[in-house]
């Protein structure tokens, strides 16, 4: 356990000498703070990506005559679901590698440690871009396939009545 501590404490001392002025102490505080707020975006959209793959399956599991059923005739919507649930994973992994390379910059010399933050944080906000692309995608194929098997399956004041529990 002493060698942990010791790592710590070292690494410590070489950012304390990295940070010894004041406008890199407010750069790293700059850059931590944007490191936080990724962290939440990515969660929360890795949180996002399972609740549309969760969707996706239910929509391809459903069984025939109900109402979130994709006809058989409709061999388009079984191709825009499997290939939600495949963008539906890319993003999910997208987010989660953009949280896990972040810990790289720390391997580096010491005067390099906030310009290899900064393009840790760089390459993780376009990770997130992407990901985000990615969910808005799969999120209008999950509404147009929704839609279609509604309207396929039955009328759609069909369907409000059965939300509506008549």
């Amino acid at each position: 356990m002493p060698r942990l501590s010791t790592t710590v404490e070292a690494a410590r001392k070489s950012v304390a000498a990295v940070l010894a002025d004041e406008e890199s102490r407010i750069k790293f505080d700059d850059l931590r703070s944007r490191d936080g707020n990724q962290a939440i975006r990515a969660g929360a959209l890795l949180g996002f990506s399972a609740l549309l793959l969760a969707a996706q399956t239910v929509q391809l599991s459903a069984e025939p005559g109900t109402l979130l059923n994709i006809p058989l005739s409709a061999h388009w919507a079984a191709i825009c679901v499997s290939l939600g649930v495949v963008a539906s994973i890319v993003a999910g992994l997208l987010a989660l590698w953009s949280i896990l390379h972040k810990g790289d910059y720390r391997k580096t010399k010491k005067k390099d440690l906030l310009q290899n933050y900064e393009a840790a944080l760089d390459l993780s906000d376009t990770l997130l871009f992407a990901a985000n692309l990615l969910s808005l995608l799969v999120c209008g194929l999950v509404l147009v396939t929704l839609v279609h098997s509604i309207l396929a399956n039955g009328s759609f004041l069909g369907a409000m009545n059965i939300f509506r529990g008549r």
